[in-house]
């Protein structure tokens, strides 16, 4: 009974980790992708609307994404350019980031 429940106690940990692992990698390689697992979304505009900054909290980790206002705008249609992005694994421990 304890082998059964070590080797299920494993087993999730190892699906855990490659998933994080595969979301770490997703996230960094792509510009624009978010996470695929999103529990709840943090959007904070800026007093002139040309920034946006939101936080997307996932399954054992979250990632922030800054967009900025594209000069191609116009007032029916809004278009972010990704400028920076953050990830957090367990919502503290920041593994990787970069700004343009």
């Amino acid at each position: 009974m304890k082998k059964k429940l070590l080797i299920v106690l494993i087993s999730m940990i190892c699906i855990f980790t490659i998933f994080i692992v595969e979301e770490c990698i997703r996230l960094k390689v792509n510009d624009n992708s978010i996470p695929l697992i999103v529990f709840h979304i943090d959007e904070n505009y800026s007093n002139d609307s040309k920034q946006l900054d939101s936080t997307y909290y996932s399954l054992g980790f979250k990632t922030e994404i800054n967009y900025y206002l594209d000069d191609n705008s116009s007032s029916d249609n809004y278009m972010y350019n990704v400028v920076g992005k953050e990830f957090h694994l367990f919502n503290i421990i920041m593994l990787w980031a970069w700004i343009v």
